[in-house]
């Protein structure tokens, strides 16, 4: 008789458990395992079914229980079933809850809407963050030449006002005049980089600044998994991604990262093209939550999702200086 209508209660079980999934990814895994999640959610509709709605369940239990008083009064009739609304309550509150939790996994209310990038230049080329603006603060380059490598700490001060929210970022350059090794030992120090920049400070999250190259790439991909693996439980990765990673060139859809951020800036000849594909929305989902742009550039025209970044002025080549101070000296 109640079959059917049982099945309210193994669809809402169903959703109970993926809430509590979530949970988990919130505080230990990445967004990518939230499509996992969601692909047993979804088997599990298809396997019970649709769900009746509870009007349909109501209707059913009112006729039996009609037919076992033989014509009871309509007050007898609800009174029977007024013992079911407690649980009935608690089942619809646990799912608006999870949803709830769902829709905002991963997001830290905290987190200041808009970032400014401080690179490696003099403090007085760096105006203060605005009110409410966080600093993204460039603390090391990790500069790849040869089998060997290079760890500069950020080499200008930084004064920023007190109570701004900050998040150290880590960024790689690839000496060109030197093949690239990609060796284990230039991943263990890029992932000590890492490590070191959120001991040193007190911020929930650290970004990875690393244009990878195609041939890069599985050194990216194994560098970030290996980091990702070794951040203190609560601090969240972040990395910056070419905005051609979340169009036509997407691999990165499957990195074990909490936010990616396209970068909308020197895209010199291809900059139209990009916003009329901005302009049909983000194709690369994990793309979606975050964008950076630059102060010395034009507004982009398109509204883009997310969180926004602010790179300050231009970028220079600081990176290839930083090798020919150090050629000759790098760490075989």
């Amino acid at each position: 008789m109640f079959g059917s209508c049982l099945s309210v209660v193994g669809f809402l079980a169903a959703f109970l458990a993926v809430s509590a999934s979530l949970v988990g990814i919130v505080r230990y895994k990445s967004y990518s395992d939230l499509f996992v999640i969601s692909g047993r959610f979804q088997a599990e509709i298809e396997r019970i079914g649709p769900p009746p709605t509870l009007e349909s369940c109501t209707s059913k239990w009112s006729s039996s229980i009609r037919r076992k008083n033989h014509g009871a009064s309509q007050h007898a009739i609800f009174r029977n079933l007024l013992p079911m609304k407690p649980l009935l309550l608690s089942l619809i509150a646990a799912l608006f809850a999870g949803a709830a939790l769902a829709a905002g996994a991963g997001e830290d209310p905290n987190r200041p809407r808009e970032f400014w990038w401080y690179w490696d230049r003099p403090a007085a080329q760096l105006p203060p963050p605005a009110p409410g603006v966080g600093a993204a603060v460039l603390v090391t380059h990790v500069i790849f030449s040869g089998q060997g490598y290079i760890l500069q700490p950020r080499r200008s001060a930084l004064r920023l006002p007190q109570g701004t929210a900050t998040m150290p970022v880590v960024h790689v350059e690839v000496d060109p005049a030197r093949a690239f090794a990609a060796n284990a030992a230039q991943s263990d120090a890029l992932r000590a980089a890492v490590l070191d920049a959120v001991r040193r400070g007190s911020s929930t999250w650290v970004q990875l600044d690393f244009e990878a190259r195609r041939s890069q790439r599985a050194f990216w991909r194994t560098a970030v998994h290996s980091i990702k693996a070794a951040l203190p439980a609560g601090v969240r990765l972040s990395v910056t991604a070419l905005a051609s990673w979340c169009y036509g060139d997407r691999w990165i859809g499957d990195a074990p990262v909490d936010e990616m951020v396209p970068m909308y800036f020197r895209l010199r000849q291809t900059r139209r093209d990009y916003i009329l594909r901005s302009a049909a929305g983000v194709s690369e989902a994990r793309c979606a939550s975050a964008y950076g742009v630059a102060d010395d550039e034009p507004d982009w025209p398109v509204a883009l999702p997310g969180r926004r970044f602010v790179f300050l002025g231009q970028r220079g080549r600081l990176g290839t200086d930083l090798i020919a101070d150090f050629q000759g000296s790098y760490l075989p």
